[in-house]
């Protein structure tokens, strides 16, 4: 982050430390807010960070536009900042050991290698220009508006009537603030779609690893990175739908934990507040199926008796 700011202050870009400051910056700083189970060890906590740090970074970019600050270069700064600064100011921050042990290696290799599969077939279908679909655009205009007005809440003056635009503001905060750090056309969004498609992979193995293990994380991983129904999302350009994605399988996490009488401290809870209020503000169907899932999952544990223990964990608090 200090690099990046420094090389704004000269008068220079740097896009790719521009999306470290949003995404991967937070997202490790915060790395309390999860759930135990997701970094336990280096991996899991290195793939969880850039949801997290979506998480963290489009709430706070909603919120500051929301309240009336402009969102110029200064003000994004200051609010990654803020959020990398609350992150490592967490009482008794369980850090995940910083050392590869032989099987995180080869757990690395694989969610690598899905990865890389993930990548070579998303280049099918999104590889080169145009991409396919017709959403990609009123992205690229939202976001670039949003770095020529320093807000969210403005009028589409390419719309009948100039009506506001009525895109979740979830993305198009995170597409907007990189347009203003990395000093980039607006026409680089047009393949924005593949980071996310990549934050999939990763949060993917994140929910599969923290319930039933590092091998059945990595095949998951995989499944996700080469069933067609990723690749469907990327024909249409489903953006949003894709972040969402991220989000509502770190809510699953969440909600998973409680089912199985994991404890949530108030580090924890809040983190699932907040990746609620994220999955709302990045695509609000996708936030009706996920409560349409914890709705399941409250019925099932009341069916068991066992909602009475899911609040004792949800409400416990833990030194």
């Amino acid at each position: 982050m200090v690099v990046e700011a420094l090389i704004a202050l000269l008068g220079g870009h740097a896009p790719l430390l521009a999306a470290i400051v949003l995404l991967v910056a937070p997202g490790l700083a915060l790395l309390p807010l999860l759930p135990e189970r997701a970094r336990r060890d280096l991996v899991t906590a290195l793939a969880a960070a850039p949801a997290l740090g979506f998480v963290a970074s489009s709430v706070a970019l909603i919120t500051v536009a929301s309240i009336g600050l402009s969102l110029d270069g200064l003000v994004i700064r200051l609010v990654e900042a803020a959020l990398v600064g609350v992150g490592l100011a967490l009482p008794g921050r369980p850090e995940p050991a910083l050392r590869l042990r032989r099987e995180d290696a080869l757990v690395a290799a694989g969610l690598l290698l899905a990865v890389l599969a993930g990548v070579i077939l998303e280049g099918r279908v999104i590889r080169g220009s145009p991409v396919p679909g017709n959403d990609w655009a009123k992205y690229v205009l939202y976001a670039d508006e949003i770095r020529n007005h320093k807000s969210l809440l403005i009028d589409n003056p390419f719309w009948m009537l100039g009506v506001p635009f009525r895109e979740d503001p979830g993305v198009p905060a995170i597409y907007g603030a990189f347009l203003v750090l990395g000093g980039q056309s607006a026409t680089v969004l047009v393949h924005g779609i593949w980071v996310f498609a990549v934050i999939a992979i990763l949060t993917t193995f994140v929910f599969v690893r923290s319930l039933w293990g590092p091998a059945a994380g990595v095949v998951g991983a995989l499944l996700w990175a080469v069933l067609p129904i990723s690749q469907d999302i990327l024909g249409w350009h489903g953006l949003p739908n894709l972040a969402a994605l991220s989000m509502l399988l770190l809510v699953l996490l969440y909600s998973a934990c409680l089912f199985v009488g994991d404890r949530l401290p108030l580090a924890q809870t809040t983190g699932f507040g907040l990746t609620l209020i994220a999955l709302a503000a990045t695509h609000r169907l996708s936030l009706l199926v996920g409560l349409g899932a914890l709705a399941i999952m409250v019925a099932t544990a009341f069916v068991l008796g066992d909602l009475r223990r899911m609040g004792g964990a949800a409400a416990s608090r833990t030194t």
